[in-house]
């Protein structure tokens, strides 16, 4: 290749170069543009909601909240307890809302982010997870995943919508610490700072919610609440991780603990406590059913997402109680000659269902993730026997009947 050739050659891989760039930096500004496409809303809706406040535990009440705001926070937890799977050592994680300084923080323990350069792109791994305007260095649509975050695209969008957000991820094995912040909706990369380092692995995150993004003015008290919640539903979801909010370690280790809070309180209209039939069917479900008096609810989480528009999993649960109940009733009924005939849509009506799963490959029906629209075999998810034996004691069919004589 003679001079002219080369020069020609050097001209067209960087007017590509260029070009990539131009386009990178239309797609961000199409992100703060219309962020509903990927963060969902970013107005602020009022609804019923369970959330969680320290000095009550979980409540039901009604909220003020920005679906969007609660995204990006929930793809920097989800990314956070994925290190878990990275690394079983990973014991601590540590979440700290600060609404004064308008800052979260998020900080976990184990191996963090390869501090490393990119053979191809000849940049800091943990630049281009973080970085909107670079590739991710791990993206592949075969892997098989129990956790269901996009750590392609999902943990940029924390970096998009916020005025600032900072990085920091140690190595105990390379002996080196990682440091780089983003400013002006990440418009704005600082310069990587990597230097020595000899303590243990961990990773930190800093960041601030653009609030015009989302016509808010600060993290209120029912923001508060409803993050704090996800963060209590990461622990009953996460064994073996010590989970701290705002300094101080929540009272929940497991799944049971969580239904349990939940229902702290809760009596039924006799006054007495609500009976729980509780079953951790395999190691990827857990299960939970108590009566209902005001009509069908439901509290599920999906690969550590809270669904709060169901989906398949608690759909497939629900119905399998129902029917077990139903058939139930049926054959009481005629034993007893009682002549009262329950429809199966009048004991869903009465039923509250808690369900944890983690499923290989989620599919979700969109990138809230408050539904789940498959991705499991049914056969593999079967209560017990006990299971079934013990809801007949739990409330649901008298309650179902009495509805049924009502009317």
């Amino acid at each position: 290749m003679n001079k002219e050739e080369a020069a020609t050659s050097e001209a067209a891989v960087n007017e590509l170069a260029d070009n990539e760039k131009v386009m990178k930096k239309m797609r961000l500004r199409d992100m703060l543009s219309i962020p509903s496409l990927y963060i969902g809303p970013t107005i602020s809706f009022k609804n019923v909601k369970w959330v969680y406040e320290g000095d009550v535990g979980m409540i039901q009440r009604e909220i003020m909240y920005t679906p969007g705001l609660w995204k990006i926070f929930d793809e920097i937890l989800i990314n956070a307890v994925k290190n878990k799977d990275r690394d079983p050592e990973m014991d601590t994680l540590k979440i700290d809302i600060d609404p004064i300084k308008n800052v979260i923080t998020f900080y976990y323990n184990g191996k963090g982010i390869p501090i490393v350069k990119h053979e191809e792109q000849k940049t800091f791994i943990p630049s281009m997870i973080f970085d909107p305007l670079l590739p991710s260095f791990n993206c592949t649509d075969e892997e098989e995943t129990v956790t269901g975050g996009l750590n392609c695209y999902g943990i940029k969008l924390a970096n998009i919508f916020s005025t600032a957000f900072e990085l920091e991820t140690a190595s105990t094995d390379l002996c080196l610490r990682f440091k780089q912040t983003w400013t002006d909706n990440m418009t704005i990369a600082g310069i990587p700072v990597v230097e020595p380092y000899s303590g243990p692995n961990y990773t930190k995150i800093t960041y601030s919610p653009d609030f015009d993004k989302f016509q808010m003015d600060l993290l209120n008290r029912d923001t508060i609440a409803l993050l704090s919640r996800r963060v209590v539903e990461v622990a009953a979801s996460t064994p073996g991780v010590n989970v701290y909010l705002n300094d101080k370690p929540l009272p929940i280790n497991n799944f049971k603990e969580y239904v349990d809070l939940c229902l702290k309180g809760k009596v039924d209209r006799l006054g007495a406590q609500l009976k729980c039939v509780f079953e951790a069917v395999n190691e990827r479900w857990e299960i939970a059913v108590v009566a209902s008096e005001h009509g069908f609810q439901q509290i599920s989480l999906a690969n550590k997402f809270c669904t709060t528009k169901g989906g398949l999993h608690v759909e497939y649960i629900t119905e399998r109680v129902t029917r077990y109940l139903f058939e139930n009733l049926k054959r009481r009924n005629k034993r007893d000659k009682t002549g009262i005939h329950v429809h199966p849509q009048t004991i869903r009506k009465h039923i509250m269902v808690f369900v944890n799963c983690s499923i290989v490959s989620p599919i979700f029906k969109d990138l809230s993730k408050e539904r789940l629209q498959g991705n499991f075999l049914y056969t593999s998810v079967e209560p017990s026997e006990n299971f079934f034996t013990e809801l007949e004691a739990c409330g649901i069919t008298e309650l179902a009947m009495e509805t049924t004589l009502e009317w």
